[in-house]
């Protein structure tokens, strides 16, 4: 099935502003590492930090002095994420790369994920689109990038001929859009290193189901007693998490690989959801305490533990959505600072915690 999609054709450096090549090679680490505090091309604060020994340290992303959110975070503490255009909020939706309280306007309307080597996936207007450090950019198909590996697999969903949404994987050279599990609907989420895939499918029956794409063919990966799930992460080693409903309707978060039942994370009292999963097993997410407040959770060895008990008593945030993990132990995600709503950056202090 033929996606609507754009020629990939690299835009040459020279048309892109300097210092937007810069900072990209400067994230990627081909440059000199960005001082902590300096100030973008908007001249940022530097992050309010609050750290505790033997647990992490918090800082507060205000890319490009706006408000913003905070989607990925690489092994380097890369950071992206899309904020509103003006500093009230208002406006459309800037994408940007944030380091060490430095950020830059990456001239995307969104930045989805950014591995290693510092590419960034995400959209340009309506278009899937991969931004690489020398300042060029590969334009996919109509739709959303959702996923880059350090390998050059980006995934994410495109619009078909026909209007319907299809997973799509791109290697580096062509867009192959994804199998179903029977039904006319799928999206991709992530993709690891070895090519495997993450995300959602529509089955024969229309419903939504936690599926796995391995040598491109797809799995289904069941639910927790219901009808629904959802994948959102794969790591190196295979494993998937997400969330799944429960037969009594709750969702909960869960863990599996793709030939294996999904393990339920339990939550902090109410749904939960994981989103991301790191090389050794730590999963972060999303869960309803039990006075119903979201909260952000880390998953480790068997245990849910809400991040917020592991920051200062006097740090002024609320953890509420753990988005992102890189395996050197940065965090990314979304809480109340103060009680305002801003992007955070964690940073894991002392040793790294042990494999599942």
């Amino acid at each position: 099935m033929a996606f609507h999609r754009r020629t990939a054709v690299p835009t040459p450096a020279s048309t892109r502003p300097l210092v937007l090549v810069a900072i990209l090679l400067t994230l990627a680490g081909f440059g000199c590492g960005a001082g902590a505090g300096g100030g973008g091309s908007d001249g940022g604060e530097p992050p309010k930090t609050a750290e505790r020994a033997g647990g992490y340290s918090v800082s507060h992303i205000d890319a490009l002095d706006r408000l913003s959110t905070a989607s990925d975070v690489n092994a380097q503490g890369v950071v992206v994420g899309s904020g509103p255009a003006e500093r009230d909020g208002g406006g459309p939706t800037h994408a940007f790369a944030w380091l060490n309280g430095t950020a830059e306007d990456l001239g995307l309307d969104s930045a989805q994920a950014v591995n290693d080597a510092g590419e960034i996936s995400g959209e340009d207007g309506p278009v899937a689109t991969v931004w690489r450090p020398d300042g060029s950019k590969v334009q996919l198909a109509y739709g959303s990038a959702r996923a880059l590996s350090n390998t050059g697999h980006v995934v994410g969903e495109a619009r078909t001929a026909q209007g319907h949404i299809r997973a799509f994987l791109w290697d580096g050279h062509e867009v192959t859009a994804l199998d179903t599990l029977g039904g006319a609907n799928s999206g991709a989420y992530a993709v690891n290193d070895s090519g495997q895939v993450a995300g959602w499918s529509e089955n024969a029956e229309g419903l939504v189901r936690a599926c796995a794409w391995v040598a491109g063919s797809p799995t289904d990966m069941g639910t927790l007693g219901g009808a629904r799930s959802m994948a959102y992460a794969i790591s190196a080693a295979g494993v998937v998490v997400g969330y799944a409903a429960t037969a009594d309707g709750v969702d909960h978060a869960f863990v599996a690989e793709p030939d294996t039942e999904m393990i339920d994370l339990g939550s902090l009292g109410g749904y939960s959801v994981a989103y991301d999963v790191d090389a050794a097993g730590r999963v972060v997410g999303e869960s309803a305490a039990a006075d119903g407040a979201p909260h952000a959770f880390l998953w480790e060895n068997g245990d849910m533990v809400d991040l917020n008990d592991l920051l200062p008593p006097a740090s002024g945030w609320l953890l509420i959505r753990a988005l992102a993990v890189s395996d050197k132990g940065h965090v990314v995600g979304q809480g109340l600072l103060d009680g305002v709503e801003r992007a955070f950056l964690l940073a894991l202090q002392g040793p790294e915690p042990a494999s599942l």
